[in-house]
């Protein structure tokens, strides 16, 4: 009994049975690190790929290089072509899924990666394979657009500087229109100002001119005042009591040109545009704004609903070379209280925003920080607004607008 005993008491070796038994799980949780690291990378190559196939087949519906018949087995043999150059089938040992589906009403693109990743030790466990799946939603911004290029037209802009101008606001104009794609609805708009702007002298339906005739005693060419505050800071969205004053007399620049899908229309009202008189921004950006609004003065823009339904932008591209010079004395402009008027145009940005219109500054050989400052702000964002040293920045600057108005994004 007693050797029995000694038997039963004996503890050498314990450790090395405890260890032995803790070896299975160490092992698995190491083998687990291991294969979840490789899955890490596996998935973001995987969503690599089916970004950069979201991006790329997104480009070519927006460009009209996918025709509308079959679309959507277009866009699927695209998506995979692309999906398999960008690095899918090398993320995965098998690729099970390359999915992909369009809708044409909201211009959301969803391409869907999924498969399979052999494990290593895992499958000490019994997890041989790791399921693994990538999603990129990319909107196609291109299913309406409507811009209007706020252009100063001012007598500091005579010479080169109105020539660079004609330069820029083209290559803008042929970029957006060139890049339209078969289900686009894209317009674009030109409202010239200095000291007032143009609405141009034909029949005005609506009676939203005051008295509807041409102030007597001068020759009115189409210059339009200001209304009294607050009017002279917002749009109406249906017809107000509101009217707005005829004023003969002033400068008045070339005719503003509502919302056209006519590009040709539009690169002639650019290079019709001449310099003269002084700088009232305000005066452009809220005629800018009007022509963006379905409702009168101006009309033939899409209302709110309409936009929305189709994913659509609104956008103001406002271009200044000079800080305000004179204010509004109501509703002609001959006071020249520039902090007025400075206040103004801040209060405008702010509202055109407000109203979900995206904002595009350029400022144009603008040397005043004042003015510098309030065109940096009046933007959406800190990249919508460009500081143009001379005319070739100038050309940049409205380049890299296209693009941006152009441009297509990863949504999710």
């Amino acid at each position: 009994m007693g050797k029995l005993n000694r038997y039963l008491n004996c503890t050498s070796g314990n450790t090395a049975i405890i260890f032995a038994l803790a070896a299975v799980p160490m092992l698995l949780v190491a083998g687990a690190s291991i294969d979840m690291a490789r899955a890490s990378r596996s998935q973001a190559m995987l969503q690599a790929a089916a970004d950069a196939a979201a991006l790329a087949a997104g480009s070519n519906i927006e460009q009209g290089k996918v025709g509308q018949v079959n679309l959507n087995n277009t866009v699927a043999s695209l998506v995979h072509d692309f999906a398999m150059a960008n690095g899918a089938g090398s993320a995965l040992d098998s690729l099970d899924e390359v999915d992909s589906s369009f809708d044409g009403k909201t211009g959301k693109l969803t391409v869907r990666l999924r498969g399979k990743m052999n494990t290593s030790l895992m499958k000490l466990a019994g997890y041989s394979v790791m399921d693994l799946e990538a999603v990129s939603e990319v909107i196609v911004n291109r299913k309406a657009l409507e811009v209007v290029m706020v252009l100063d037209n001012t007598g500091s802009m005579t010479g080169s500087k109105i020539g660079a101008l004609k330069i820029a606001a083209t290559n803008l104009t042929e970029s957006v229109f060139d890049n339209v794609g078969p289900m686009s609805h894209v317009k674009m708009g030109v409202v010239p100002f200095s000291e007032y702007v143009n609405v141009g002298t034909g029949p005005q339906s609506g009676g939203w001119l005051e008295n509807d005739v041409v102030p007597p005693g001068a020759t009115w060419e189409g210059c339009i005042g200001s209304r009294p505050s607050p009017e002279d800071k917002i749009v109406e969205k249906s017809n107000g009591t509101g009217k707005f004053t005829p004023v003969g007399g002033v400068n008045c620049v070339t005719p503003l040109l509502p919302l056209t899908n006519d590009k040709n229309a539009v690169l002639a009202k650019i290079n019709g545009m001449g310099s003269e008189g002084n700088t009232y921004i305000p005066g452009g950006l809220l005629w800018g704004w009007h022509v963006l609004e379905a409702a009168e003065p101006i009309g033939g823009a899409l209302s709110e609903a309409e936009l929305q339904k189709i994913n659509g932008t609104k956008a103001i591209v406002l271009m200044t070379d000079g800080a305000n010079t004179i204010s509004p004395a109501y509703p002609m402009h001959t006071n020249t209280d520039v902090a007025t008027s400075n206040q103004l145009t801040r209060d405008l940005c702010a509202n055109a925003k407000s109203a979900g219109i995206k904002v595009f500054t350029v400022a144009f050989e603008v040397t005043d920080p004042t003015i510098l400052d309030i065109m940096q702000n009046c933007a959406n964002e800190p990249s919508m607004a460009y500081d143009a040293a001379n005319g070739a920045a100038l050309n940049t600057a409205f380049n890299e607008i296209a693009e941006q108005l152009s441009s297509i994004h990863i949504s999710k």
